[in-house]
C-alpha cells in the first residue's frame, strides 16, 4: 500500500497480530492473552509481513 502526502509516495505495510477473547473470559489471565496476540504478530512477520495472524 502506499500512501501519498503532500506529494511523496510512502510505502506502508502492516502486520497485525490479534486475538479474540470471549467477553466472559476477559479477566481471566489477561497477560497470557496479550502474550499469545504478541506470538501472533510475530508470525505474522516470520511469514511475510502484511498479515493478519
Amino acid at each position: 500500500m502506499v500512501i501519498e502526502w503532500e506529494g511523496v509516495a510512502i510505502p506502508l505495510t502492516m502486520s497485525i497480530g490479534a486475538l479474540v477473547i470471549e467477553p466472559e473470559k476477559l479477566n481471566d489471565a489477561l497477560e497470557s492473552y496479550i502474550e499469545k496476540a504478541d506470538q501472533n504478530l510475530y508470525e505474522a512477520k516470520e511469514t511475510g509481513r502484511n498479515k493478519v495472524v
